[in-house]
């Protein structure tokens, strides 16, 4: 690598001028695992094997209304 490459990187010019958007922000690990936990229990009640109180009864939640 020379000294001085990031001058003609064209990319990186345009990121640091503002005109190419940042990069979306990936879910975290705890937003990954409500989505998956969410998908997992509309699936169940859509196929009429499990109600939310029963899921919420099986994983030892006591409120059966979730955020």
């Amino acid at each position: 690598m020379a000294m001085g490459q990031h001058k003609y990187n064209p990319t990186a010019i345009a990121a640091k001028n503002g005109e190419i958007p940042p990069k979306p922000k990936h879910p975290s690990k705890r937003e990954r695992e409500a989505i998956a936990y969410m998908a997992f229990q509309k699936a169940m009640h859509d196929k009429g094997l499990l109600t939310p109180f029963d899921m919420n009864t099986l994983l030892g939640v006591d409120n059966i209304y979730f955020d």
